[in-house]
């Protein structure tokens, strides 16, 4: 119980890590503890309550979770951790015997998490008329959650078990949303999801349509989107790039190059199907940055099979690639396959993509100099430097003595 006769003010602290989804998810809750009185602190010392928004999607990420869970009771012990996400949903063992946690919120009740937590705690909700703002925490871009859940089961992944079917939030609520972000003056919104592409799928509508609406009923300068499915870009859909408040980068996740692995990986579509796809995103604007996720040592990846991962980056001209090397999880088909490949390949073959990588990074750096660039300003970083990124996802910085914070500006790189 947290609560006392005459109660100061709880203070309220979130931790996120993983996916951009956990993110919205946070602001989300700290707009509602905010709106409930409470404090929402930016940093976890001395707060009441510690929230962890956790992730499991790899093996990292589940050691990730259990170390922040010991370092925020070691350096808190009185306050009462919360631990929610997908490693609270998969992890429950751990949980059980984890004295340091409090209360347990897995994925399928996170939706009322506030609530949860006020009850559970006794908790006392007062009346305030302050409005959480992401500016106050130093944030100009705002993660919107507008679905959640996945229907495809590619062989590798254990978080369409965790995250449950596909569910999207109603266009009212998420216009309502960004008409709220628009008059906290936030210049940015990022739309997120766990299969992004595929929301309305269960309410009869796309994310063209989601778009659509947007662009066409909210004002906010910079609308970006979270990770999308190669395969499931139409040509309506790439069309809406015309529109300059659409920001000019996808994150685009092949994870292999090569049409054999896809197929282990089930995966759809093939990789001459995602070079064609890039080639039309390119043609709305030249300087279309797209990145994407690379899964290295998958179960059956052969020699040649790394190759045509490794020549299909090369000719799709990413701005970046983002690496990872395969993770058995349990539960997953691929965990069960043969041809499980050993930790020094792995380790070769993702040190071989990263070398690759940081030519492909310098090629698109190269490419967009001397061209005028639109940047969102954010805050400055340690050594005083503002730090910006552009239209196309380019992080820049600026030694202006002018304050620049949230604010846009064009400039030459």
């Amino acid at each position: 119980m947290v609560s006392s006769p005459n109660p100061k003010p709880i203070q309220v602290n979130f931790q996120t890590i993983g996916c951009r989804v956990n993110e919205a998810e946070s602001h989300q809750w700290a707009s509602v503890f905010a709106s409930c009185g409470f404090i929402v602190s930016p940093k976890p010392i001395n707060c009441d309550i510690l929230i962890l928004n956790s992730c499991a999607v790899t093996v990292a990420a589940c050691k990730k979770s259990r170390q922040i869970i010991s370092s925020l009771h070691q350096n808190n012990p009185s306050a009462k951790i919360i631990l929610t996400g997908c490693f609270a949903t998969i992890e429950s063992d751990f949980i059980t015997d984890n004295i340091k946690i409090s209360l347990c919120i897995p994925n399928q009740h996170k939706h009322n998490l506030p609530s949860i937590v006020i009850d559970k705690l006794n908790l006392e909700p007062q009346k305030t008329t302050f409005d959480y703002n992401l500016l106050s925490f130093k944030r100009q871009r705002a993660f919107l959650k507008v679905q959640d859940g996945c229907r495809y089961q590619c062989s590798y992944c254990i978080i369409t078990k965790l995250r449950g079917g596909e569910k999207s939030v109603d266009i009212r609520h998420i216009i309502q949303q960004i008409k709220k972000l628009e008059l906290q003056q936030i210049q940015e919104v990022i739309l997120t999801g766990i299969h992004l592409g595929g929301y309305g799928s269960d309410i009869n509508l796309s994310l063209t349509q989601l778009i659509k609406e947007i662009l066409s009923k909210t004002k906010i300068q910079r609308i970006r989107l979270g990770s999308l499915e190669p395969w499931e870009l139409s040509a309506d859909f790439i069309r809406l790039f015309k529109n300059p408040r659409l920001m000019p980068h996808l994150h685009l996740p092949v994870q292999s190059g090569s049409d054999r692995v896809l197929k282990l990986m089930n995966r759809r579509g093939k990789t001459s199907d995602y070079l064609n796809t890039f080639k039309k995103l390119k043609n709305t604007d030249k300087n279309f940055n797209i990145t994407t996720d690379i899964i290295v040592g998958h179960p059956g990846e052969s020699d040649d099979g790394f190759m045509a991962t490794y020549n299909f980056c090369k000719k799709a001209q990413f701005g970046n690639l983002h690496i990872f090397k395969y993770s058995p999880r349990e539960n997953t088909k691929a965990a069960l396959m043969s041809e499980q490949i050993d930790e020094k390949t792995k380790k070769q073959r993702y040190q071989k993509l990263d070398l690759l990588n940081q030519n492909l990074i310098q090629n698109f750096i190269k490419n967009n100099k001397y061209i005028k660039h639109k940047v969102l300003w954010e805050n400055k970083n340690k050594q005083g430097i503002y730090e910006g990124y552009t239209q196309n996802y380019q992080k820049v910085f600026n030694n202006s003595q002018k304050n620049l914070t949230n604010t846009i500006t064009e400039i030459k790189i």
